[in-house]
């Protein structure tokens, strides 16, 4: 059993409480979002208890998914300010404390609790990644490179938090850390990551070469940033000190969305961001997204994150992800993968349409980054950076 509370602001708190209209709106979204194997039974008009006839890790799984999909429904990205949904589970005596304890210590026990979750499905998709340790002051960054597959020219890097090198491990094999999992870990303070990020981009740009300035490079914003107001604010104030010219060789890529995003969710975040980018990318984790909510919206592009997929159903969910292609293309979006792992993948992927690929069969984690450049597959991967990059001003 998991047990779900919606911690609100004091006074809306105090409304909820007497809202019978708030707790109709509650049951109806449970009554049409939970189905079986998964089971719900209301403890209070902001908490219920979740039970599922399934594995644990499964029930886990669906608590996470639930917790986006609650913040879509009750809070959107206008009323997100009032309160969070927090998640725990546990023996009863934890359970009725979570209830009553103070929001402060509620959201603590929450995190921990959610981080174990994330720290498995992290060691699940990638068993033989770096395992995530907290490090004091900042990571060092590297970078992926990103391939236009039809032209195949090494066109955009995605800037990388470094993995630490522990025991047993070359420290001289530079190894990073996938962003999507990177942000999902770093919980509230995934948007420090992101505004790092920008900076760093915008400073690469402005510093680099006329010629570095062929290069794209990826700014990352978790789905849990986008959903908060605070967060957003905070990257759009730090967005609005840089030259706008800068933004026009970046891509803003939004890190762990869910297949079937709420519809004003999606409105209301391109409103406000495609003011700002002309380059937004979507990153999903299942290929049975739903397309429809991003008509007309202006995104340029999907990206299968192949990382944040289970290692048993991940090859699978790439070829359900290319026979989406053509109609991605009729609709004006690019098809990207990222977490590429062979060049025989690569080619496979290309042939079947692919417009973008990234991952271990284009590039290792770089110390540099380079303009864009024409690639032969057989010189792929690209282990060490090229001669001309873009941190020599650095």
């Amino acid at each position: 059993m998991r047990l779900i509370s919606l911690r609100l602001s004091r006074s809306e708190a105090d409304a909820v409480n007497q809202s019978t209209t708030f707790a109709r709106s509650l049951s109806t979204f449970l009554e049409s979002e939970v189905r079986a194997p998964f089971t719900y039974q209301k403890v209070s008009a902001t908490a219920f208890a979740l039970k599922g006839t399934c594995p644990p890790e499964q029930l886990d799984d669906y608590v996470e998914t639930l917790q986006k999909q609650i913040m879509e429904f009750l809070f959107g990205t206008q009323r997100d300010a009032d309160g969070d949904v927090l998640f725990y589970s546990g023996e009863d005596v934890e359970v009725a404390r979570f209830l009553t304890e103070s929001e402060a210590q509620a959201r603590a026990r929450s995190q921990k609790y959610l981080k174990k979750i994330k720290e498995r499905r992290l060691a699940e998709a990638q068993p033989n990644a770096p395992a995530f340790e907290a490090l004091p002051g900042k990571r060092d960054l590297l970078y992926r490179g990103i391939l236009l597959c039809r032209h195949k020219v090494l066109l955009s890097y995605a800037i990388t938090p470094a993995a630490n090198h522990r025991d047993g491990i070359n420290p001289a094999l530079r190894q990073d850390i996938n962003i999507g999992h990177y942000l999902e870990l770093r919980g509230d303070q995934a948007i420090d990551y992101s505004n790092r990020i920008f900076d760093k981009a915008s400073y690469l740009l402005q510093t680099g070469s006329k010629q570095n300035r062929s290069m794209i490079l990826v700014v990352p914003l978790s789905y849990s940033s986008l959903l908060s107001s605070k967060d957003r604010e905070k990257f759009l104030a730090l967005v609005r000190t840089h030259p706008d010219w800068v933004r026009q060789s970046m891509i803003l890529s939004v890190f762990g969305c869910p297949g079937k995003p709420g519809s004003s969710v999606v409105q209301r975040f391109f409103g406000e961001f495609s003011h700002w980018f002309r380059l937004i990318d979507w990153q999903v984790s299942d290929p049975d997204f739903d397309l429809s909510v991003f008509q007309g919206c202006g995104l340029h592009g999907i990206t299968l994150d192949t990382y944040a997929i289970r290692s048993n159903q991940r090859s699978k969910a790439v070829e359900r992800f290319l026979r989406r292609l053509p109609e991605m293309k009729s609709a004006g979006l690019r098809g990207s993968i990222s977490g590429i792992s062979t060049v025989e993948e690569l080619r496979h992927c290309m042939g079947a349409g692919l417009v973008y690929a990234s991952g271990d069969a284009v590039t290792a984690p770089l110390s540099v980054c380079a303009p864009a450049q024409q690639v032969e597959l057989r010189d792929l991967p690209i282990l060490e950076p090229t001669i001309h990059n873009a941190e020599s001003a650095a």
